[in-house]
């Protein structure tokens, strides 16, 4: 890890919101550097605890809820950056750990910054895509029934990691319906 370039950024930028991001995609990289290439069947047992150790510390909540509070705060399209935000890290984190029961997000004001961007750019099918991504990780079958239907399939699959899939979501929701 750059642990000098961070240290530095650090020193340059004291009190920085943005410090314990750049920390945390330091740290993502680097557990990544450990667990190495290849299918998961083909990562040694000790790759996969540093990973999961160094990726653990990497996306600390309590960091990122802080930097979310301190950049919305001062956005004149609070919602939205809210949802921009929260959405990007669950993304970038593969959506591990759950970015719905670990850090203090809410899934109601995600919801109503997703649903005006849709509104704001209609013609975005990124963004439907990751309401929809997001309503079914967060287990809002009635956001997600809402936008099933018309998402551009190619683009969730371009907003969501490994792990998740339309069959999944859709099986997800005919359980509990």
């Amino acid at each position: 890890m750059h642990t000098r370039k961070l240290e530095a950024y650090e020193r340059n930028c004291p009190g920085s919101s943005f410090g314990p991001v750049l920390r945390a995609i330091a740290l993502h990289g680097w557990a990544w550097r450990a667990r190495g290439n290849g299918y998961s069947y083909q990562v040694e047992p000790e790759g996969r605890q540093l990973f999961d150790e160094r990726n653990k510390s990497a996306w600390a909540y309590q960091a990122l809820d802080s930097f979310v509070r301190a950049s919305v705060k001062k956005h004149p399209e609070g919602d939205q950056l809210y949802a921009r935000l929260y959405a990007y890290f669950d993304f970038q984190n593969g959506m591990n750990p759950d970015i719905f029961t670990e850090s203090s997000v809410s899934w109601h004001r995600m919801r109503s910054g997703l649903e005006l961007m849709m509104s704001t750019y209609p013609a975005g099918k990124h963004n439907q895509a990751t309401l929809l991504a997001e309503a079914c990780r967060a287990g809002d079958g009635a956001a997600y029934f809402k936008w099933r239907e018309s998402v551009d399939v190619a683009e969730f699959w371009a907003v969501t990691p490994n792990g998740i899939s339309l069959e999944i979501c859709d099986a997800r929701f005919r359980r509990s319906t």
